[in-house]
């Protein structure tokens, strides 16, 4: 909350009409064969956020993967100064907001079985049976 609450209040500041900060993580994993040897696997989870700003009829965009003060901050002024920036060049066509409350949710993808759970062994077995019958 803390970063949400810094992200918000320096787009406030700058100007900005409405700003929301939305955290994301990111699961994958990789089985790489090739000619039915195992050439590599790997799991990887990753955190990012992206801070929307609306300012002057206009929105602003920027991403990140740092978690840091310095780093949500400079994020934050980036997305205002991309706000800014399309509100300059789009001076006819100005976005309005629709009145609405903020919300604070979280989503996940719904699953019947979860690739993460399956042991690794399965996968690369399934890749090997895949692999001998495309390599004929």
């Amino acid at each position: 909350m803390r970063y949400l609450d810094l992200a918000i209040g320096k787009a406030l500041d700058l100007g900005a009409e409405y700003a929301d900060i939305r955290v994301q993580k990111t699961s994958d994993e990789v089985v790489m064969l090739r000619n039915l040897s195992l050439k590599n696997t790997s799991h990887n989870v990753i955190y990012g956020y992206g801070i929307r700003v609306f300012y002057q009829g206009a929105w602003g965009f920027a991403h990140n993967n740092v978690f840091s003060e310095k780093a949500v901050l400079a994020t934050t002024e980036k997305a205002f100064e991309i706000a800014q920036l399309s509100a300059s060049v789009n001076k006819d066509k100005k976005l309005r907001l629709a009145p609405e409350r903020s919300y604070i949710a979280k989503y996940e993808t719904p699953l019947k079985i979860d690739p993460f759970e399956v042991p690794l062994s399965e996968k690369v077995e399934l890749m090997m049976e895949t692999n001998r019958i495309l390599l004929g």
